[in-house]
């Protein structure tokens, strides 16, 4: 009896804990003052947690490479925010690239927590509880009032991309879960997949709609050994980047035409925003190297273009942190990517095939942000470890 009530306990605890990580890395709360106050109590908690993983975290290659590689893209964002946060951004400045820098860090240090000190796969599985939660709750407040929120965007989880985004990861999340666990199930999968689909066409987010079925079709009919290569993530990267000098060619082709415009009724300059792409060459001179700043793309394109963002996930995160330090990312990811592979991890395809859907909704839409980082942080953590059911976590 009282080690059933010691396991709970521990797996109470297990669960706030994952709770407070899963809404640093990917929690979008319309009701910003509360989603910073569950975020400060994560960095808060993240803190002490750092010190007793100090003490029983264990070592190896692997693990040192990720831990510096992660370092030095933090430290480089840190210094952007030294750098710019005085001339070019008003609104927080400091506070907004610390904040940041804190959400990313707190959010590696309590996953490498519960997965080496806990249980890697009970982790896995209370990210798609906490997830999916999430999403009903947003769900059944937003269907009563759908034409409402339609014009507003007022969706608990915030605007129409993060809602869509939100369901797509928790599919991610239970295949990802279940393929650890050796409890997939096909129906479940298949019903997640057509929520999210629904959800997407009636938020009218037809991102949604794209990265879904891209999804599918990387976890599905890709064989799982092309999904896993580093070498996709870099190719659609590259093809994503480049889109910026190409868009005239892109909006051209006849897949675009029939598809954008054919099907979904969109202009050929996705309502005219593309035309960002002419400008930004010029807006990062002098800045490619350590952008403007942590979180200050919105201002920035704001205050220079008139624009409400980039339009381009890539180029987002390149003008907030600078090439150098998404350098060090981008290698972080390659080298996650390439370790699920060396050791054939296929219950990281999901994860993997979730980077590789928002590099290329990355073309259009601003997808490699905090959850594109998460995201990585997982794989590089299971890519490194054999997960089992370990001791509990000790916290309290």
């Amino acid at each position: 009896m009282n080690n059933k009530i010691v396991l709970n306990k521990h797996g109470l605890i297990e669960f706030f804990i994952s709770f407070l990580a899963f809404n640093l890395a990917f929690g979008s709360l319309t009701l910003d003052s509360l989603q910073k106050a569950i975020n400060v109590v994560g960095i808060a908690i993240s803190f002490f947690i750092s010190l007793i993983l100090f003490q029983k975290s264990s070592s190896n290659r692997p693990k040192i490479v990720i831990w510096l590689l992660l370092f030095l893209f933090l430290g480089g964002a840190l210094y952007s925010t030294y750098l710019n946060s005085p001339n070019h951004t008003k609104i927080n400045g400091w506070q907004a690239g610390i904040y940041y820098i804190l959400r990313i860090a707190a959010f590696f240090v309590s996953a490498v927590y519960i997965v080496e000190i806990g249980d890697g796969k009970k982790f896995a599985k209370n990210l798609f509880i906490i997830s999916l939660i999430y999403c009903v709750l947003n769900d059944v407040l937003f269907l009563p009032r759908i034409a409402t929120l339609r014009v507003t965007q007022g969706y608990l989880l915030n605007g129409k991309f993060s809602v869509s985004y939100t369901h797509l990861e928790a599919v991610a999340f239970y295949i990802f879960q279940g393929d650890l666990n050796n409890k997939t199930s096909k129906k479940i999968t298949i019903a997640l997949i057509l929520y999210t689909l629904i959800i997407s066409l009636l938020v009218d987010c037809i991102t949604g709609v794209t990265g879904t079925l891209l999804l599918a079709i990387f976890v599905f009919l890709f064989p799982k050994k092309i999904t896993r290569k580093p070498l996709l993530w870099i190719a659609i990267s590259i093809v994503s980047f480049m889109a910026v000098y190409n868009y005239v060619y892109i909006v051209e082709t006849k897949v675009y035409q029939n598809f954008f415009i054919g099907s979904l009724g969109r202009s050929t300059t996705l309502t005219g925003r593309i035309n960002i792409y002419k400008k930004l060459p010029f807006l990062m001179s002098g800045h490619w190297l350590w952008g403007y700043g942590p979180s200050s793309s919105n201002e920035v394109i704001g205050n220079y273009l008139n624009m409400p963002n980039t339009q381009n996930g890539f180029w987002d995160i390149i003008l907030q942190v600078g090439v150098i330090p998404f350098a060090f990312l981008a290698i972080l990811t390659i080298y996650a990517i390439h370790q699920a592979d060396k050791r054939k991890q296929n219950f990281l395809v999901p994860i993997i095939a979730m980077l590789d859907v928002y590099s290329l909704l990355a073309m259009v839409e601003i997808t490699i942000g905090l959850s594109f980082i998460g995201l990585v942080i997982l794989v590089a953590i299971y890519s490194n470890l054999q997960v089992t059911t370990k001791r509990n976590v000790v916290l309290f």
